[in-house]
């Protein structure tokens, strides 16, 4: 079967589900809006009682090798560390390792890696996390990655284009490939680095493959021209061009220089490309000449980070099939500011689910106060619950397939947790994210932002976006849907949107840039708020929040069976046949951790609002003080 197999010890999870099944069918969408939605590790993560090896009685204390760890009163990085990398010696992918923290704080003075096919465990009673990680030092806490950190391979040039829907990628030269490698597929960027511009956007004019696009593009996470002397040119000296348009895959199989990256009737599946490649594009090996990191998991404890402005807590990068479940991040614990968790652009089918991530000690935009941040690809995001930051959750050139489901986000603000002014809930903030599902969470609002440069192909799908805080604090950029300026193809259906309280006296049901000019900081409440904080293509720079594009996002933009309670009805689009709303766009049967309550919990259909917004598990969990 493809996919049993890979370098260094990699390949497929060990037991994953025995059989495949169908991909979830995504009729509701127009054809040109669909693709396969099938995120997270194979199999899901393995549960607390999957077996897991045992250590040799030989090798040191038994405390040290798979029990339990306890507290010194000191500081403990390096009792913690060193079990971990014994754990590592005698992992396997047939058979994982666990390190154990018992009850207690921990004071960790540098970085945690937690090796491949590892588990670093806190203790619950119940469902108390027990174990806290105390942050004694500024920096990252804990790294699951992989890979080299400076010495990559080369980039090999495609056999012509690779488009939307293909399961497999054409190279010029396999040889440095090998099945179970996590790859990078890209192309040159077609708008410039600073946004379009008057020459490079014209989106009357099709691309090679007939699509009409233009990227407006950013300085972040993209692979960047070697002579900018920015980000990760120093690992591809060969590269003279802005390429920021990418997907992460895998290697099922080979034969001669045809890389098979989707086989849907394999239990280890892949994905197929999301998005047409077509300008020059390129393939590399993600992890460089070492292997991505593979089945790290982080599990059942709290973090209480330390830290200046940026800092990030827990990150993932360069990861495949590695997770962080059940986790609390309290950025009121200590002085600190930045990002609770990030997934970077070269992880794959990782999960983070279950978590609790809130507070911060500087809520002023620039990377401060941010909850969950997401990249790559075939990522899952799911059952967590992201308060009182900046920006809750958001996606950074994220690169297709992935899935952002169930988690409740609120209190999005900024400078201050009283400030009047409503930030993006969950959102995309660096472009060019794609092709990402936002289904089934409870939200303030979904942004489609252009901050840092559009993005397209996004769906958000039976979410609840209430529009304003449940903080009490509301007076502008009050919104449930945005989709600011020159962003391509965002879908909105079966959403429930605004509250019954305030939806009826709601300004606008769709602002767009014809209505006139600050539908932002006036005060108007908007419940579509369309082509808003748009780049200006004349003077090339950001003009705020109140400059609107040309009318291009309104009228790339597709509703339908959404229920607003401005107009208190639900909208049909006239131009969408489907009339009947599937469960979910990825899951085939109601999630484990939804157990008695009703799924799906979102139903715009629904006679009244107990019937259209049920109970969501990670609301509840937070409103019960048990997140």
């Amino acid at each position: 079967m493809p996919g049993n197999g890979g370098p260094s010890g990699g390949g497929p999870d060990p037991d994953p589900d025995p059989m495949p099944a169908d991909p979830v069918s995504v009729d509701i969408l127009p054809d040109d809006r669909q693709t396969v939605w099938n995120p997270g590790i194979y199999g899901g993560v393995p549960p607390d009682d999957a077996e897991l090896g045992t250590f040799p009685n030989d090798v040191g204390p038994a405390s040290q090798y798979g029990s339990t760890l306890t507290p010194s009163g000191g500081d403990d990085h390096d009792q913690i560390q060193s079990a971990l990398d014994t754990a590592a010696a005698f992992a396997s992918k047939d058979s994982r390792r666990y390190v154990q923290l018992g009850s207690g704080t921990f004071d960790v003075s540098a970085t945690i890696q937690i090796p491949s096919y590892v588990i670093l465990r806190g203790t619950l009673n119940g469902t108390d996390r027990m174990t806290v990680l105390n942050q004694t030092f500024t920096g990252t806490l804990a790294r699951l990655s992989g890979g080299s950190p400076s010495v990559w391979g080369a980039t090999v040039p495609t056999a012509g284009n690779q488009l939307k829907g293909a399961s497999q990628i054409s190279v010029t030269d396999a040889a440095q490939f090998q099945v179970g490698d996590l790859i990078v597929i890209d192309h040159v960027s077609d708008g410039s680095q600073w946004g379009p511009g008057n020459l490079q956007f014209d989106r009357d004019v099709p691309n090679a493959t007939g699509t009409f696009v233009a990227w407006v593009t950013s300085l972040f996470y993209q692979r960047q021209p070697y002579s900018t002397g920015n980000g990760t040119q120093s690992l591809f000296p060969d590269s003279a061009d802005w390429r920021h348009i990418s997907q992460r895959c895998e290697v099922l199989a080979k034969d001669g220089n045809t890389l098979t990256i989707y086989d849907p009737n394999a239990v280890i599946s892949g994905a197929p490309l999301h998005i047409d490649f077509y300008n020059e594009p390129e393939v590399y090996r993600a992890g460089g000449v070492s292997d991505v990191a593979r089945y790290a998991g982080l599990e059942d404890l709290r973090i209480d980070p330390n830290g200046t402005n940026g800092q990030r807590v827990v990150v993932l990068s360069q990861a495949y099939c590695c997770w962080v479940k059940n986790i609390e991040v309290d950025g009121s614990a200590n002085t600190w500011s930045g990002r609770h968790i990030q997934l970077f652009g070269h992880t794959y089918r990782c999960e983070i689910r279950d978590s609790y991530f809130h507070e911060s000690s500087n809520y002023s935009p620039g990377a401060n106060a941010y909850g969950i941040v997401v990249g790559g690809s075939e990522n899952l995001v799911e059952n967590n619950i992201a308060v009182n930051l900046n920006k809750p959750i958001v996606c950074e050139n994220t690169c297709g397939g992935n899935v952002i489901a169930y988690n409740y986000a609120d209190n999005a603000v900024i400078d201050s947790l009283t400030n009047q002014f409503h930030e993006a809930a969950i959102s995309t903030h660096a472009s060019f994210c794609h092709w990402d599902l936002f289904e089934g969470n409870e939200t303030p609002n979904i942004t489609i932002d252009s901050t840092h440069g559009n993005n397209g192909w996004e769906v958000a799908f039976r979410n609840y976006c209430f529009g304003r805080n449940s903080n009490g604090f509301a007076s502008a950029y009050e919104r449930a849907i945005s989709v600011d300026g020159w962003n391509w193809e965002v879908t909105s259906i079966g959403n429930v949107l605004w509250n019954p309280t305030d939806g009826p006296s709601v300004d606008n049901l769709v602002w767009e840039p014809s209505l006139g000019t600050n539908p932002v900081f006036q005060g108007p409440e908007h419940v579509y708020l369309l082509g808003s904080n748009a780049w200006d293509p004349v003077q090339q720079r950001k003009r705020g929040a109140d400059f609107g594009d040309d009318g291009m996002a309104f009228e790339n933009f597709h509703r339908h069976l959404d229920f607003d309670y401005m107009t208190g009805s639900q909208y049909s689009n006239p131009d969408n046949t489907e009339t009947e709303l599937p469960p979910s766009l990825y899951l085939r049967e109601a999630p484990a951790f939804f157990g008695d309550l009703t799924w799906p919990w979102v139903d715009p259909a629904g006679a009244n609002h107990a019937e259209r917004v049920l109970v969501l598990p990670a609301r509840a969990r937070y409103e019960a003080g048990d997140a």
